[in-house]
């Protein structure tokens, strides 16, 4: 690994309360591996035995639905941590995960994490603190789809990618079209035709970026306060 990767394992919840030799030995034996888009890191059924620490790259975990649908669960960027939970236990994967696009990743044995347990009681409050953000982040995502319509959720997502909350912005979409609308809950043609209709509203799209003429504005809106409709 290099020695700027460092700051991602320091900054992530798992690692930041532990002291530099504690981490030299959970990571001892662990080298980044790379993985070309649409490569696969692990599949569903497979023994859990070590866990994942992106450090570039976008990561999807999904699940094939009874209908041959690919159903993705979420998907993880640079800094995050996979399949901590599912490892800790010693099952296997209940889900597959793929690069989306061009990653680097770091498989860490489950078992130098236990191991370091008895020499640092404080890491298992570090296990707690992780596994509770993670519990945290799905509840939210759960209660967004419950609750947020698709136009809703896709001005949601364009917004939590915007630097500013006011005035006009532009933004890189992180992934491809298909990957967000599953991402969102929905068909990528509902995605195509939400776009389309955003446009009465200043957001544009094109080539993978997004154009927001007014970002305050599309924030009222996708909090129902716009008296501007998309119908029609």
């Amino acid at each position: 690994m290099r020695d700027s990767d460092r700051h991602y394992f320091n900054q992530h919840p798992l690692f930041s309360q532990i002291d530099e030799a504690t981490l030299d030995r959970i990571l001892a034996g662990s080298s980044a591996t790379n993985y070309a888009k649409g490569q696969t890191i692990f599949h569903r059924g497979d023994p859990a035995d070590v866990f994942y620490f992106v450090l570039e790259g976008w990561v999807k975990v999904f699940r094939i639905t009874a209908e041959g649908d690919e159903a993705i669960v979420h998907i993880f960027s640079a800094g995050d941590t996979i399949a901590e939970a599912v490892a800790f236990a010693g099952k296997n994967y209940p889900v597959s995960a793929q690069a989306v696009e061009n990653s680097r990743v770091v498989p860490i044995l489950t078992k130098r994490l236990v191991a370091e347990l008895s020499r640092a009681p404080e890491l298992a409050l570090s296990i707690m603190a992780s596994l509770s953000l993670q519990l945290h982040s799905l509840v939210a995502e759960i209660e967004q789809l419950k609750t947020r319509t698709a136009t809703q959720r896709v001005c949601d997502f364009f917004i939590r990618r915007c630097a500013v909350d006011e005035g006009s912005a532009v933004i890189s979409l992180p992934y491809d079209k298909v990957i967000i609308a599953s991402r969102l809950g929905m068909k990528p043609e509902s995605l195509s035709r939400i776009l389309n209709r955003l446009r009465k509203i200043g957001v544009k799209t094109e080539n993978g970026r997004v154009a927001i003429a007014d970002v305050e504005a599309l924030i009222r809106f996708s909090d129902g306060e716009s008296p501007i409709s998309l119908t029609g």
